[in-house]
């Protein structure tokens, strides 16, 4: 898998949220996945790294500055990007109020013209960070 491929699927999780209606600190998470999802589609990705804690980290090695240089690039491949949650799932962390998780099977595709030219499924794994009142995606993975 190439990495902008990749940081085009660390956030893809983030869409599946969108779908939520939820009370609480979970519609929070909801709101910034809304609009980690317009800035991918919009091809922001200013807007995605202020999104991200100060200490991601994806898949366990990759941090900040690889997710932006992977955007980038992701982005000059694909005219098109399309984020497909086939199913998903949200929750707080029962033991600290300042962690929630998400787990969601997601279909990411990328496109020069109408058609897509490359689909590809995953099963992610998110968790957010409550910093300052705001949740900042803070870790990911993916299969």
């Amino acid at each position: 898998m190439s990495m902008p491929r990749r940081t085009l699927l660390l956030f893809s999780l983030l869409l599946a949220l969108c779908g939520c209606r939820q009370e609480g600190p979970l519609e929070r998470v909801q709101q910034n996945a809304a609009l980690l999802q317009e800035a991918l589609q919009k091809k922001d990705a200013g807007t995605v790294m202020d999104l991200l804690h100060a200490d991601f980290l994806a898949q366990n090695q990759y941090r900040r500055d690889w997710a932006q240089r992977s955007m980038a690039l992701y982005f000059l491949r694909h005219k098109k990007i399309g984020v497909s949650i086939l199913s998903q799932e949200s929750r707080l962390d029962s033991s600290y109020s300042d962690r929630a998780y998400s787990s969601a099977q997601v279909l990411l595709t990328g496109a020069d013209n109408l058609l897509p030219d490359s689909a590809h499924p995953y099963d992610l794994k998110l968790e957010w960070w409550l910093v300052d009142g705001d949740w900042q995606l803070a870790r990911l993975a993916w299969e």
